[in-house]
């Protein structure tokens, strides 16, 4: 009797380990901690190329917000996947300082996060802005960085970024997409010719 009495136990445990390994389910068994710095390159190599006048939006629209110290996460953020770290679990800081200090780069942005590791079609898109910087032309009224970002994971690391730049008395906005398999630990680079993107994911 009493063996009987956990076989419907057994089968429930069963059930579930099959829905966790099963392909169109969540690997949330490993985390990372995202962390992103979006720089604009401050040399002058607008008439380099030709440019399109509408280069389209970014899918801002299907993206969360990261949530910051001391806001109130929204449902989709109720743990504490997608939230902005302090400076002190910054890991390229010294990165961000160089290009501070540069005479040919200027950082736009420097975020980290950490997210669960999901495969592509349950990976969240996240929101990356930098709001307008009160200067005039084009750049007073709107955002100078406005785009997403989303890390998921199947055999590898993978990035997928769609970043809308704005730069200073520049009326055409300039877009980045582009997709990259990545190595956690190590840092990658996301090239534009008017600016561009450092990443490093590493495994919590």
């Amino acid at each position: 009797m009493a063996n009987r009495s956990h076989r419907p136990l057994a089968g429930i445990l069963l059930v579930t380990l099959c829905m966790l390994l099963s392909p169109g389910a969540p690997a949330q068994d490993k985390w990372f901690q995202v962390e992103v710095i979006v720089f604009e390159r401050l040399d002058d190599a607008l008439s380099a190329e030709s440019w399109p006048a509408d280069p389209g939006r970014p899918p801002v629209d299907e993206s969360i917000e990261l949530v910051a110290a001391g806001e109130t996460p929204g449902e989709e953020t109720a743990t504490f996947a997608y939230r902005l770290l302090d400076r002190s679990r910054l890991n390229l800081r010294d990165s961000y300082g160089g290009l501070r200090y540069s005479n040919a780069f200027r950082p736009l942005l420097h975020y980290a996060w950490r997210q669960p590791g999901l495969r592509q079609n349950h990976a969240r898109w996240v929101h990356l802005y930098v709001p307008p910087d009160g200067e005039g032309g084009f750049a007073a009224a709107a955002p100078r960085v406005d785009g997403t970002l989303r890390v998921y994971l199947s055999r590898y690391l993978h990035v997928d970024a769609d970043l809308l730049y704005r730069r200073r008395g520049v009326e055409t906005p300039f877009r980045l997409q582009t997709s990259r398999r990545m190595r956690s630990g190590e840092l990658h680079y996301l090239d534009h010719p008017l600016f561009g993107v450092l990443i490093l994911i590493k495994p919590v």
